[in-house]
């Protein structure tokens, strides 16, 4: 990605949150877990995927 660090960051946060609302949210509307419990892995997606953005964007330099 061209781009400078925290638009990176930022790109791969958003894939997990793309990731947990393909996944977790079908689990809450089809098969009724509770509200908490989704909104709990929402957040661990949205901060295990931020995480693995900073690693990453610092070690993958950005194209020219």
């Amino acid at each position: 990605m061209a781009a400078r660090y925290w638009p990176r960051v930022l790109a791969v946060a958003l894939l997990g949150v793309f990731a947990w609302l393909s996944l977790s949210v079908s689990y809450w509307n089809w098969y009724g877990f509770p509200a908490s419990f989704i909104l709990a892995e929402g957040i661990d997606q949205a901060v295990g995927w931020t995480l693995g953005g900073l690693a990453i964007a610092r070690i993958v330099p950005p194209r020219a």
